[in-house]
Formats: C-alpha cells, structure tokens, sequence
C-alpha cells in the first residue's frame, strides 16, 4: 500500500509538471506530445487509484479501515489509503501524538524571553498536506467542521492557520474512531 500511494503521488506530481509545461510549450507537435503523455499518465493514475482499492477490499481490516474513515466528508478512497498506508499508527496513539507524527501540532517558537508564534513543522509531509486538503473539503461541507471554521474565523484567525486547526480537529476524530471504532456520527472528540 505504501509503494502504490507514493507511485500515485509521484504520477500527479508528473501530471502536474507536464500540464505546466504544456502550457509554455509552443510548438504544435510538442504541444500534441505533452497532451498524449497527459492522457497516458492520467491513464496510470486511474489504474494505481484501482490497485490501491483493490488492495483494501482484498484485506478485510483494512476494507472496514476504509470504510470507517470514508464517513466524514472530505475523505475519500486516496485520502483513506493514504492515511491506511502512510500512517499506520492511526489509532493507536493519543491525540498529541498523533498530531505531531502528522506534523500537525504547533511548537513553540522561542528562546529566552523572546516569544515567537507557534507553528507546525516536521511529521509526515505527506499526511499533512493530505489532510490539508481534505480539511478544505471538509471545513465546506460537514457541519461539524464548518461550525468550527467559522467559530476560529469570528474569533479572528487567519484562514489558513484556520484550515491547519480543521486538519488536526480532523486527524483527531479519525484517531478516535479507529481507535475505539465508532461510526462519525457517533465519535466525541
């Protein structure tokens, strides 16, 4: 699982760098060629999206994994099988930790008497930006989750570092519903 989730990621990191250069490239015939290789690779990527499915509904645990984390809105089929294969010890850990293997847990920036602002580094890049994203998704259309967006944004928060706290409010729900498997609806965070 975890070969096929970084072998996607690297095919839509490609897709990505041939539609830039598609859009730059000013030559007829090279601009046909970039458009096939686009077709080919997107072709890739629907069959490792299908792999990677095919693997969790192969195995049994990781087929009610999936289907547990697919109840809140914003996590999908690749969000799920990313979380399944690139952080395992979901679950398994308490809220803290788990946030800052994600690195998604605000550290402290200061020395002394001088007082930075906190911030999220290090973790797992490749959780976090994934759970970036499905925090996006999520912050519109879960209620919950919107709730909670909207109550930092009235409190003053900047948007991004709004969407951080919906990403962590997130992995946190997640945790605990694997932990103790629960349903969404039914998960108290």
């Amino acid at each position: 699982m975890s070969e096929l989730t970084a072998h996607r990621a690297g095919i839509t990191t490609m897709i990505v760098a041939e539609k830039n250069r598609l859009r730059t490239a000013q030559d007829p015939w090279i601009r046909r060629n970039i458009s096939q290789h686009i077709k080919t690779l997107q072709a890739s990527l629907a069959k490792a999206e299908a792999e990677m499915e095919a693997v969790i509904q192969g195995q049994g645990d990781l087929r009610e994994q999936a289907a547990r984390l697919r109840q809140v809105k914003g996590i999908g089929p690749v969000v799920s099988a990313t979380l399944i294969a690139q952080l395992p010890e979901l679950g398994q850990l308490d809220r803290r930790r788990i946030a800052a293997l994600a690195g998604l847990a605000p550290h402290a920036n200061g020395s002394g008497h001088r007082r930075g602002k906190r911030s999220i580094w290090g973790g797992r890049g490749t959780i976090r930006r994934t759970l970036y994203l499905a925090a996006l998704t999520a912050s519109r259309f879960d209620p919950r989750f919107r709730a909670f967006k909207e109550r930092l944004l009235a409190a003053g928060k900047a948007k991004k570092p709004v969407i951080v706290a919906c990403a962590r409010k997130l992995l946190t729900v997640l945790n605990a519903m694997i932990k103790t498997g629960t349903a969404y609806r039914d998960a108290i965070v």
